[in-house]
């Protein structure tokens, strides 16, 4: 549970020692226990023991306090497993063969927790020597294929700003471990990934509440990511669209082509270019990168092909384009941009309506529809 906790990798190896420490001394602990009983049995059958015998000018441990006796027992029980030493010894056959046992039984803990400990640390230290190798090598390239200084210096700090961002955080391509995941499990877990980001858009909270398994398919299928670095353009005006983008991290810039509009900036959560899912798109204005971050990136043919895969969600996306296509060409053009749907305007279409519609329904209105064209 605790290890389900830990983010870093430097607090995984020091829980991981902590652990390692406190399962010796709980073992300590009772070899220690065992020893003192052992001392005190062979000292009631009248046999010489490490308990009963003198050690210099101290009486016996038998006639000492608690505490005395159970920290020179503890004492004993540590050195078995360190090169230490100490004045306690065996004093008969039954306590020396106690003794030799413990030693085998340390030999073997002990080496595999030092192991343990070393093996963790040099993974550690090995992450560490292969970024500073790497980062060596970028720099020789850089300058051996003559890249302008600007240009260096923008590429080397965003490459050390991704490796410092990937040691808080574990990518998923870097868990070899989940390509053991079944094709359904797979298609879960990029679900959950991007739940939260992809149900802010009320279309994907209507399906996630109604029909779950499309959207848990649609993720897996449909969505991918990718990284930006500062000031880097996403897209510019007249190019063709070829994905709706959620916003994960990071800040990004829209400058509309349009001198009429005004330019407005995109943080967590927020989407642009959904008209590309319902219609052929072409940017209306340039989306460069303010701050490094991440997108999610939706694309519409793959969308179009899970959607088809079950009648109602299909007629759901049919009604939803229908409502959509008719606010935009409805606004002037001179309004018009890759931002025409957002938080703001998402209660001018009846979304609340479809949510409670029930598939008949849809498909009845389908009918209506293409019956008045």
């Amino acid at each position: 549970m605790v290890y389900d906790l830990i983010d870093s990798e430097l607090t995984f190896i020091a829980f991981t020692c902590f652990r390692l420490i406190f399962g010796i001394f709980i073992l300590t602990h009772f070899i220690a226990c065992i020893w003192y009983y052992l001392g005190e049995s062979m000292a009631r059958s009248g046999v010489a023991s490490w308990t009963s015998s003198e050690t210099g000018q101290d009486p016996p441990v038998q006639q000492r306090d608690l505490l005395y006796r159970y920290t020179t027992s503890m004492h004993w029980s540590l050195t078995q497993f360190t090169p230490a030493s100490m004045e306690i010894t065996a004093r008969n056959a039954a306590e020396r063969a106690f003794s030799i046992m413990v030693l085998f039984f340390s030999l073997l803990i002990f080496s595999s927790v030092i192991g343990q400990v070393t093996t963790s640390m040099m993974s550690l230290q090995n992450l560490q020597a292969n970024a500073k190798k790497d980062f060596w090598r970028l720099r020789r390239f850089l300058r051996n294929r003559q890249v302008p200084p600007a240009s260096r210096t923008r590429i080397i700090r965003y490459l050390e700003k991704q490796v410092y961002k990937d040691r808080g955080h574990v990518q998923q391509k870097d868990v070899k471990i989940l390509t053991l995941l079944s094709e359904p499990l797979k298609n879960l877990l990029a679900w959950e990934l991007h739940r939260k980001l992809l149900t802010k858009h009320r279309l994907f909270d209507v399906l996630q509440q109604c029909i779950e398994p499309m959207v848990v398919r649609l993720t897996s299928v449909a969505v991918s990511e990718s990284a930006l670095a500062e000031q880097d353009v996403i897209f510019c005006a007249g190019e063709t669209a070829d994905s709706m983008s959620f916003v994960h991290n990071g800040s990004f810039l829209y400058q509309p082509a349009q001198e009429t509009q005004v330019q407005r900036e995109l943080s967590n959560g927020e989407w642009f270019v959904e008209a590309c899912l319902w219609t052929d798109w072409h940017h209306l204005g340039t989306m460069v990168t303010l701050q490094a971050g991440e997108l999610c990136h939706l694309e519409p043919e793959k969308f179009a092909d899970v959607m088809q895969m079950h009648m109602w969600p299909w007629e759901l996306c049919f009604h939803y384009a229908v409502e959509f296509l008719a606010l935009l060409n409805a606004q002037d053009v001179s309004r018009r941009s890759d931002l025409f749907w957002h938080p703001n305007l998402q209660d001018e279409v009846n979304i609340r309506n479809l949510c409670a519609t029930e598939p008949d329904d849809v498909h009845q209105d389908l009918d209506d529809y293409f019956e008045n064209q």
